[in-house]
């Protein structure tokens, strides 16, 4: 494989998509023989071809449109992202000091360097053309990563930035921008989803957390659980991640159902993923329901096992389709 990739490399080929199996086996030997061939590691996007794909679904032929779905996805997405940028971080430990004894920027020079430590980071960039300032995203980053000096733009302390998304989904001009996540990489791979899905087939889009939801749709293809091969997932860091408009759109583009898979509350890596999910179906819900949309969507929380869960809301959601449709 190395030589294939060097050759690869040769005729101009930067990225790699593999249609492979669950990223806790395969992901590192191939980060491995993508370092030893000279290609940053970051440009791999693997496709789960065999607990989200081969082993849960019985139907040949839409497993094999499925696959073809998945795969305009990943390249859509292998095209678009970019190599995280590598920072190094000095740790200290604070020198313990008795109360008032001395001065905070004394105490600071007491303090103790344990490591440094090199961290990529993915950091979102703004779009100062069409950022208004309204300092929402300052407001919503669970980080304290976002400061907004007086008259100036969004400042992003890179060191605290988490990549969780929720500046990128909730800034209301969309001049909060990101390569590798938020709303426009969610939006070109249901476009591309959507762009070769056959007009007889009935499509879910999942969009699911990479942390509990990745972790769900592995659990069932392990256990021997099947379901419908019309259900695709599209991976976002955090529901966190995910803009409203990124679920109206997907329906908006020819999609009959969605359904968001995210942590537990108290599971979310981000903190608010889940709690902001659930605010945005029911928005979206209500909007449906009043403009006479039937396409359902559904909010699953998971903690990574349930799988019984997902697949009973699944074909829940199949029976509403199959009903909005007779």
């Amino acid at each position: 494989m190395k030589e294939e990739l060097k050759e690869a490399m040769t005729g101009g080929g930067k990225k790699v998509v593999a249609f492979a199996c669950t990223r806790s086996v395969c992901q590192a030997p191939l980060e491995a023989v993508l370092k030893e061939s000279g290609l940053d590691p970051d440009n791999l996007v693997i496709v789960n071809a065999r607990e989200q794909l081969a082993l849960v679904h019985q139907d040949i032929a839409g497993a094999t449109e499925k696959a073809k779905m998945l795969l305009n996805a990943v390249i859509t997405k292998a095209l678009i992202i970019e190599p995280m940028e590598t920072i190094t971080i000095e740790e200290y430990q604070e020198a313990p000091v008795e109360a008032n004894s001395i001065s905070s920027s004394e105490q600071a020079g007491q303090d103790t360097l344990i490591q440094i430590v090199e961290k990529k980071v993915n950091h979102p960039e703004v779009n100062q053309d069409i950022c208004g300032k309204c300092g929402i995203c300052m407001t919503v980053c669970p980080y304290e990563a976002i400061t907004i000096p007086e008259g100036e733009y969004p400042e992003f302390k890179v060191e605290l930035c988490q990549s969780c998304g929720l500046c990128v989904s909730s800034c209301p001009t969309r001049a909060i921008e990101a390569s590798n996540f938020g709303y426009d990489i969610i939006e070109a791979q249901v476009k591309a989803i959507l762009n070769v899905r056959p007009e007889d087939m009935s499509v879910i889009i999942g969009f699911v957390c990479d942390h509990s939801g990745y972790s769900l749709l592995d659990a069932a293809g392990l256990s021997g659980e099947t379901y419908s091969s019309g259900f695709i997932p599209v991976y976002v860091n955090c529901m966190s991640d995910l803009s409203l408009m990124n679920v109206a759109n997907a329906v908006r583009k020819g999609a009959n159902g969605v359904m968001l898979i995210g942590c537990l509350k108290d599971e979310c890596r981000f903190m608010k993923g889940i709690e902001r999910s659930r605010s945005q179906v029911h928005i979206i819900n209500e909007f449906f329901k009043v403009a006479g949309v039937k396409n359902p969507i559904k909010l699953l929380e998971s903690d990574g096992s349930t799988v019984n869960q997902f697949t009973t809301a699944l074909v829940e959601m199949e029976t509403q389709i199959h009903k909005s449709h007779s």
